[in-house]
């Protein structure tokens, strides 16, 4: 089993081709630091912003502040030349706030097509301990997924609001979005009940995946759970599965947070060995499992579920750079003490 990865590069590498790619275009402007493709099948996004961005929020009415978008209004980013889906990941650090520990904040990430919203997803997360300098950095890390799009320009907007009345200083929003024809395959489901788990395993959640090509394809998978109740500290095992074979070995632990609600998003394309995660043609469900292993229960919400077929012929790789143990990475060099995971990779 693959550990949890803490707050900072992790040893994880994708690499991904699929033919040829009509143009890579940067941003017209030096400092934006987008880079997308156009006319291809598989689109891809990249961006990145070095500008710290000031969030000021309220108990009561927090704005949603844009922390990364397109380099223009309507600029296409995200583009193919056929339906698609496309599974999209966001990071940033929280460098300054006076929000008390254990506040709220939220990050939404949503697509448009022109001024068209066409999906959105929203993430919880808390303020773990008191970030008064740029050494003290929270990181966090989210997904989400859109489709399937029918062809044409999209764009990516990311927005955090904070849930008190403070203010926090976010640092390099940064976006990636990697994309596959529909025929492959691409499925996300949220079940908004609370859900217990005790000792034994439970299914949070399932997502259709229909593979409608004439060949398998490797996926990726990917997920949310929100905090509502538990005791701190607790080992939650966090699993993914495939046609009701339970996790298939694709799991990590997380640890309960002090603070409720919170939330964990995770992320999975690494097969174990003699694992996989390849599906045939035809239709599959993918899952989302979790139990306890402190002895205790736990309250979740909102488990999310999605994933992402790529062609296998076409040679998508995800690899670890030690696929033998555990992937593992250091903490900024900060002050912040030990502090609950705020994302997990699975395997």
């Amino acid at each position: 089993m693959k550990s949890l990865f803490r707050y900072t590069v992790y040893t994880l590498f994708v690499v991904l081709w699929s033919g040829s790619i009509a143009y890579a275009a940067p941003c017209a402007y030096s400092s934006c630091g987008h880079y997308f493709t156009h006319g291809s099948a598989y689109p891809f996004v990249e961006a990145i912003s070095g500008t710290p961005v000031t969030v000021n929020g309220s108990a009561t009415s927090a704005p949603w502040v844009v922390i990364q978008q397109p380099c223009a209004a309507g600029a296409g980013e995200l583009s193919s030349t056929g339906t698609f889906n496309a599974a999209i990941r966001v990071q940033y650090s929280v460098t300054s706030t006076n929000a008390p520990v254990g506040s709220n904040f939220e990050t939404q990430v949503s697509v448009f097509q022109g001024s068209t919203l066409v999906s959105q997803s929203s993430y919880t997360r808390k303020v773990r301990a008191a970030i008064a300098s740029g050494l003290d950095r929270q990181g966090e890390w989210f997904n989400a997924f859109a489709g399937p799009l029918s062809a044409g320009d999209y764009d990516i907007y990311v927005s955090v609001r904070l849930l008190a009345d403070a203010s926090m200083t976010i640092d390099m929003p940064y976006v990636m979005a990697t994309a596959s024809p529909g025929m492959y395959g691409g499925g996300t489901s949220t079940d908004s009940s609370v859900q217990t788990v005790g000792s034994s395993w439970v299914k949070l959640g399932e997502a259709s995946f229909d593979n409608n090509s004439t060949e398998s394809v490797d996926i990726e998978m990917q997920s949310y759970i929100q905090f509502v109740s538990g005791t701190s500290g607790d080992a939650l095992l966090i699993g993914y599965g495939i046609d009701n074979l339970g996790s298939n070995g694709h799991n990590s632990t997380v640890h309960v947070p002090p603070y409720f609600p919170d939330g964990v998003n995770g992320f999975d394309a690494i097969p174990n060995p003699g694992i996989t995660a390849r599906l045939t043609p035809g239709h599959h469900v993918v899952q989302l499992w979790a139990k306890n292993n402190s002895g205790h229960t736990t309250s979740l919400q909102y488990c999310q579920i999605q994933a992402i077929g790529f062609p296998q012929s076409d040679g998508y790789q995800a690899y670890s750079a030690d696929t033998a143990g555990p992937i593992t990475a250091d903490d900024y060099p900060a002050t912040l003490p030990e502090q609950p995971r705020a994302y997990i990779l699975l395997d």
